[in-house]
């Protein structure tokens, strides 16, 4: 029979507080859950790529759908990027924002390794968005997963100035 201080455990010690063995390993989830949750984890990139392609279509269905919201407003005012469109045409207009579509949309597939640089990228190609476009896209909401990027991977110090960029913004 072993001592108990030796590190060998008596068939008593395998007890827990509860009444019932710990020997018995239960898996955390069931049905391979644990094994969809490794991988995701292990390509973090791929996984953040699924909300950079929709933001992507949802900013290129903005600009496409928006053709005949941009020509008419309810005040009678025409803006700039209107009379741009009216002139140049609508493929002229995507083909314009389509850069700062992707601008905006790529670095949300770096955020977690890179989130400061991200967010600036992201931030400068809004600026330039909002001075020369004068409808919000549906890329624009990648800014928001960036800042909640920003805030939760770097120190207060340096997410409240991101979000004073976002609320400084026209």
């Amino acid at each position: 029979m072993a001592r108990p201080g030796l590190g060998l455990r008596l068939r008593e010690d395998r007890r827990s507080a509860s009444g019932g063995t710990t020997c018995r390993c239960r898996r955390a989830y069931p049905w391979g859950v644990s094994a969809v949750y490794a991988w995701l984890s292990r390509h973090p990139r791929l996984v953040d790529a699924v909300p950079a392609f929709w933001l992507a279509v949802l900013g290129v269905a903005t600009i496409r759908g928006g053709r005949s919201a941009t020509t008419y407003q309810p005040s009678g005012a025409v803006p700039a990027a209107a009379a741009g469109a009216a002139s140049f045409g609508a493929r002229h207009v995507l083909v314009l924002l389509l850069p700062l579509v992707a601008a905006m949309v790529i670095p949300v597939v770096f955020r977690r390794k890179y989130p400061v640089q991200a967010f600036t990228v992201a931030a400068v190609a809004g600026a330039i968005q909002v001075l020369t476009y004068s409808r919000p896209l549906g890329s624009d909401l990648a800014i928001l997963i960036l800042l909640y990027t920003l805030a939760g991977y770097r120190p207060r110090r340096v997410s409240v100035p991101g979000l004073g960029v976002c609320l400084a913004a026209p």
